[in-house]
């Protein structure tokens, strides 16, 4: 009897061991490769700023602070972004612009305001009123819908 061609033991055992190879090989280049860069989502820690009787939500964002007014002035929001502060009036969509390197007499309590981040220096201080969020977070942009003029000095009087 004649052998058939291509049907020898020794073939077979040698095409398993080059799949086998293949996929080792395949295997290793993955656990080479570098996983995807995840950026991890920025920190934002929620503040609460009391003055006289009247409470103001803070959010920090790397160098950004939102603000939110409750009570009786839960129709007040903000934005400090750098020196420029973003004040907006939600029940009428107007606002104003101040540049807070500019303005002489901006203060939270006693304490000056030039920029952003003294603001989060006053906030931060009183850190028993500070807490990291995750839900229910404002966003840290000037909105679209607000008509915004700009002003000298806001805080004087």
């Amino acid at each position: 009897m004649g052998k058939v061609r291509g049907s020898s033991p020794l073939g077979s055992t040698m095409k398993f061991n080059v799949i086998v190879i293949a996929l080792i090989s395949i295997a290793l280049s993955a656990c080479n490769s570098k996983p995807p860069v995840v950026s991890p989502k920025p920190q934002v820690i929620k503040c609460e700023y009391k003055n006289n009787s009247q409470t103001t939500i803070g959010y920090i964002q790397d160098n950004l602070v939102r603000l939110n007014g409750t009570g009786s002035i839960s129709f007040i929001e903000a934005l400090i972004d750098k020196n420029m502060f973003y004040l907006w009036n939600l029940s009428d969509k107007s606002g104003i612009i101040l540049d807070l390197n500019k303005v002489t007499t901006a203060k939270m309590g006693q304490i000056p305001i030039k920029s952003a981040t003294d603001v989060i220096s006053v906030l931060k201080s009183n850190a028993q009123n500070c807490q990291p969020v995750s839900e229910n977070i404002p966003q840290f942009v000037i909105p679209a819908d607000i008509k915004f003029t700009e002003s000298t000095d806001l805080f004087k009087k």
